[in-house]
């Protein structure tokens, strides 16, 4: 006897890519998978697909909504199983894949705020195709908060008199209410706190709401520490990436002379660097 009888194929995927939304931290991400088999599929032979990889998400639960486009609802149903701990997704097959025929699903995931770098993506099924990574870009990375145009400018040198403080900077991301923080301070039970250090030699030992054109800011009531001229705040909505921010208060010179202190601003929950502030003149009299 001759030919190939009981020979079996090895089954692959000839599409395999994976999409995503958002790279910005606490973001809503939606993410989109596409796969072809090479293969007819039964799925009473293949009952699910596994993807692996998805790191860095703060979605809970044991399950997650597939958003209903396409074939999503059709061949995989209309949730799968998820494991954040593992960072896996685990789809089921409602009905067989047809080869050749591409087929795709879509979920949402919210990312976390610490950052992180971009993450491999793998699909498998079981016994019929094996773990093969899924080709996409910068998939489940998180950026890092930068501050950018850092200036801080004062009204007056001058000791004992009102000095009004200007402060202006930009942020590579948005922040967004989803940051919140997740202790007990509920003044801060929303977005990430923001802090400007080096503003020291002030008479006075709070600050007045701050004044301003962006809407941003204007209105929000700092807490001053004196003892070490630290000065913390929260938005009052999300703010825009790469916008330059404005705002003013006013402090009092201490009576006696000093330089100008070195200056610099950070977020908590985001991951950044702490960032030196260009103070000019600011708190030197």
């Amino acid at each position: 006897m001759t030919g190939e009888v009981l020979e079996v194929v090895a089954a692959s995927w000839t599409v395999s890519t994976i999409n995503q939304t958002s790279t910005h931290p606490c973001a809503q991400n939606n993410i989109s998978i596409s796969i072809t088999p090479d293969i007819d599929v039964d799925r009473s032979c293949v009952h699910t697909l596994t993807v692996t990889g998805l790191v860095g998400s703060t979605t809970g639960g044991t399950t997650v909504d597939l958003v209903p486009a396409g074939t999503s609802t059709a061949v995989f149903g209309g949730s799968a199983g998820w494991d954040r701990a593992a960072g896996q997704l685990t789809v089921s097959l409602a009905q067989n894949l047809v080869r050749n025929t591409s087929v795709y699903f879509q979920f949402e995931l919210h990312n976390r705020a610490e950052s992180q770098g971009a993450q491999a993506i793998s699909i498998r099924a079981p016994v019929i195709f094996p773990e093969s990574t899924l080709t996409g870009s910068d998939i489940m990375k998180i950026d890092a908060l930068v501050f950018s145009n850092l200036q801080v400018t004062a009204s007056t040198p001058w000791p004992c008199s009102p000095n009004t403080v200007h402060v202006y900077f930009a942020m590579s991301v948005p922040l967004r209410n989803a940051c919140k923080r997740t202790d007990t301070l509920e003044a801060y039970g929303r977005f990430p706190r923001l802090t400007i250090e080096g503003l020291t030699g002030a008479r006075n030992s709070t600050i007045s709401a701050f004044s301003s054109g962006d809407e941003e800011f204007s209105g929000v009531d700092g807490v001053f520490a004196h003892a070490n001229g630290s000065l913390t705040w929260l938005p009052l909505q999300a703010t825009a990436k790469s916008h330059t921010y404005r705002f003013n208060f006013t402090i009092t010179n201490r009576a006696t002379k000093q330089d100008a202190p070195e200056m610099s601003i950070r977020a908590d929950i985001l991951t950044n660097a702490k960032t030196g502030m260009n103070s000019g003149s600011s708190m030197q009299m």
